[in-house]
């Protein structure tokens, strides 16, 4: 049952933004509206759009490092503290997309530089 049910939030979700030129894809560009609204119905979505998230951060950091930039570290917060400001900042801002709260998340993180020898 849980099977289905995550692949029908990530089929319905496909299908809501399938007809449309983007930059970004996923549930990254789902309201937090949409997340607050399945998480209380389902909380194991969660884990769906969270593993979104860590793709963007791995790839923010990935960016960074390939042009000599900042770099945030992923560990300074504990994935649980992660997950709650997603939450938390869905709850307030119902019509940002998930990608606002993400990118406000990663700029939480301890900064550190990425530049060789540092």
């Amino acid at each position: 049952m849980h099977r289905i049910a995550c692949t029908t939030v990530a089929v319905v979700i496909a299908i809501t933004s399938a007809n449309a030129e983007m930059a970004t894809m996923g549930a990254g560009t789902e309201t937090c509206g949409k997340f607050s609204n399945l998480y209380q119905t389902a909380q194991f979505v969660e884990a769906y759009y969270f593993a979104w998230a860590q793709g963007f951060f791995s790839g923010a950091n990935a960016h960074a490092i390939a042009n000599k930039g900042t770099t945030r570290d992923l560990s300074s917060m504990s994935i649980n503290q992660q997950q709650q400001f997603l939450r938390d900042y869905c709850n307030k801002y119902p019509l940002a997309d998930y990608m606002a709260g993400v990118l406000d998340l990663y700029l939480q993180f301890k900064p550190t530089d990425s530049r060789a020898g540092k």
